[in-house]
């Protein structure tokens, strides 16, 4: 019970370490806005990273050879830059810190207790790169959203009579976030003097969706034999559309599944609590 106490007041502390410096960062920003230095739009982002803040606290208490070791295999990608290593390093700490005490205290302090207790210190240490995996996850799930919008945009352009490579330009200067990015950085590599092979594959490492890829090699192909590139632009955004589309049915029809725990667990509960339970309480006075 006392262990279990103290890690409650260390995540306490570190909770309210977190806000004070969260609420010195809004300060410090509204000073900055004051003096004509900041702009407004900043201080919402501050209110929100009070959790980032506590965690950016904990990674600062840890020695330098201690924190080489932790972080050594954190490596943040380009479509994740809102996080930091310093976050992620706070996360580590505080999972493997705090996971195993309330494991160990909720299995028991016996031989099982010890060994799931250690299991989930273990696990608790990979919390960041799930992290990590998640984020990349969220950033090619908008990419990918933003697909069909650009493959109209160079179906567009090769129809209004520009050449494949204006007509990439054209789209990857037009296309929606995050995709437009990397579209212009190919954009640009194409106008350096790349080819568009080498272009076209650095763009797919870059963004590893099976619907752009079959997209560029379709253009390459369609290229290199002479095809007709407006045909096979037509087609393939069409089969775009429809794919995002069948993608989008399946996940709606799966939200009623997901609803299901919540409704069984909290909200049907609560429901007979309030119902039966005032009824209940009645009965059981004038049964007293």
């Amino acid at each position: 019970m006392e262990l279990l106490a103290g890690s409650m007041l260390f995540a306490l502390a570190l909770f309210f370490l977190g806000k004070g410096l969260s609420r010195n960062a809004i300060a410090g920003k509204r000073l900055e806005r004051l003096q004509g230095k900041e702009k407004v739009k900043e201080e919402k982002n501050h209110r929100k990273l009070s959790f980032w803040g506590v965690m950016d606290a904990v990674s600062k208490i840890v020695p330098e050879r201690t924190r080489k070791m932790l972080i050594y295999d954190i490596e943040i990608p380009e479509d994740a830059k809102n996080l930091s290593t310093n976050q992620l390093l706070g996360i580590r700490i505080t999972a493997i810190a705090i996971v195993p005490l309330v494991t160990l205290r909720i299995a028991g302090f016996g031989v099982g207790g010890i060994l799931l207790s250690i299991a989930s210190g273990i696990s608790s240490f990979f919390v960041p790169n799930i992290i990590i995996r998640k984020k990349r996850n969220e950033h090619l799930n908008r990419a990918k959203a933003a697909l069909p919008q650009s493959v109209d945009l160079l179906y567009a352009y090769v129809l209004g009579g520009k050449n494949l490579r204006q007509a990439f330009q054209g789209m990857a200067n037009f296309s929606p976030e995050p995709l437009g990015h990397y579209l212009k950085a190919a954009s640009r590599e194409i106008e350096l003097g790349s080819s568009l092979k080498e272009a076209f594959e650095r763009l797919e490492i870059n963004v590893p969706i099976p619907e752009l890829s079959t997209l560029l090699s379709s253009i390459l192909e369609a290229e290199n034999k002479g095809f007709s590139v407006s045909d096979t632009l037509s087609v393939l955004s069409r089969e775009i559309r429809l794919k995002r589309r069948d993608e989008l049915r399946s996940k709606i029809s799966k939200a009623p599944l997901k609803l299901l725990a919540p409704l069984v667990f909290l909200i049907l509960p609560a429901s007979i609590i309030l119902t039966v339970g005032p009824v209940f309480l009645v009965a059981l006075r004038r049964g007293i």
